[in-house]
């Protein structure tokens, strides 16, 4: 992109000026996958999650920082996480998220607990991953939730000075806080019992996101006040068939919650919001953009969002990230430049508008074939 900086692009983008197009891929399908398609590009406190005792909130130094520049500047990569393991994926790690520590640890596996009392399985080869324990068995006890103390400082420390050094090296910089429906299923209940609790028990449900609410949007202004540009949250709502509840349900408990975020986020100026949520949620897409979102990911086409329809409609009032389909990666080097042109295309149009993919860039993809796309892409972006 020349001489212009990755934060200046984004700014520009995210003020809907014409012009290059930015790209923020989400992230890579496992860790070996990323060593394998980035040689020598890898640090150690890129990954996410820890496979040796807590991940912890320790300040990034200095050969850290760079490995971070070296690995966006690879990849072309728009936004910077900050935290440890917060440039891995979107909408993961860093101190705005519950931290986790390895509590089990075999030759092909190991076992997380968060800071929230869940735990989570990982299989290493081939890669598979489940919850084996939530702390609370319904809503009705979200008073017995634990959370960690946003307050904390160490949980801070170094943080600001990350930003600030980001920043300086003319990176865009962004936090993640948890969801405020992904987080339910993900640290505090089982995934059928929290979709069960919004019809049978109303109000401990307002009660659980209450809990899990507060303490995001704390988070958020810690974050903020540190100095970063974005807030960023994984909140899926749907599937490739639909809402995973029904619109009336995402506007009583969900919404209220992106709002009150979106207020924190803009209460800064010149500060930005952006959702992850994959799935059809065209039927709520108009509530997504009153709340305030700056921009909005992954807007699958697999998933029946069809980017041209959904620029037509929002692209003046929010900044579309995506638009990629499934199984793009599978596809051949002719066909992915085709599909990207169009995508690009319409993008573009009026700015606010960035490349992504739909959920990582999978474990089959060789290193000859990321690098022609990583070449393609910045052609046809440029």
């Amino acid at each position: 992109m020349g001489s212009v900086t990755r934060r200046e692009l984004m700014m520009a983008c995210l003020n809907h000026e014409e012009g290059p197009v930015p790209q923020w891929l989400m992230g890579f399908f496992n860790k070996a996958s990323a060593e394998r398609l980035m040689p020598g590009l890898v640090y150690p406190s890129f990954y996410h999650l820890p496979q040796r005792d807590a991940y912890g909130f320790a300040p990034l130094d200095d050969r850290e920082r760079e490995a971070a520049i070296a690995v966006n500047a690879h990849i072309d990569k728009c936004s910077i996480g900050v935290g440890r393991g917060a440039n891995w994926s979107f909408g993961h790690a860093g101190p705005g998220e519950f931290n986790c520590r390895v509590v089990e640890r075999g030759s092909n596996h190991f076992v997380v607990e968060y800071e929230t009392g869940a735990q989570h399985y990982y299989q290493l080869e081939p890669h598979n991953y489940h919850i084996v324990r939530s702390p609370l068995s319904e809503a009705g006890n979200a008073d017995e939730l634990v959370l960690p103390e946003t307050g904390d400082p160490a949980r801070w420390a170094g943080f600001a000075e990350d930003v600030a050094y980001f920043k300086s090296r003319g990176e865009f910089t962004h936090g993640h806080i948890n969801g405020f429906f992904s987080s339910l299923h993900y640290f505090v209940m089982d995934y059928p019992e929290t979709l069960m609790g919004f019809r049978l028990d109303p109000e401990g449900m307002k009660r659980l996101i209450g809990r899990v609410g507060e303490w995001n949007l704390a988070a958020a202004s810690k974050m903020l006040e540190a100095g970063v540009d974005s807030i960023t949250l994984c909140d899926d709502l749907g599937t490739g068939r639909g809402l995973l509840m029904a619109p009336e349900i995402y506007r009583e408990f969900i919404k209220p919650w992106h709002e009150r975020l979106n207020e924190v986020v803009h209460s800064f100026p010149g500060r930005f919001s952006h959702l992850h949520s994959h799935g059809r949620i065209v039927k709520i897409l108009e509530d997504v953009v009153e709340t305030g979102f700056d921009m909005v990911n992954p807007l699958d086409a697999d998933e029946g969002m069809d980017l041209k329809e959904i620029k037509e409609q929002y692209g003046r009032r929010i900044t579309l990230v995506g638009g990629m389909h499934k199984y793009f990666f599978d596809w051949d080097s002719a066909t992915q430049e085709t599909y990207l042109k169009e995508a690009v295309s319409i993008g573009r149009k009026g700015g606010g508008y960035i490349v992504m993919d739909t959920g990582g860039i999978p474990e089959n993809v060789e290193p000859d074939a990321f690098n022609r796309f990583l070449e393609m892409s910045r052609r046809i972006r440029s």
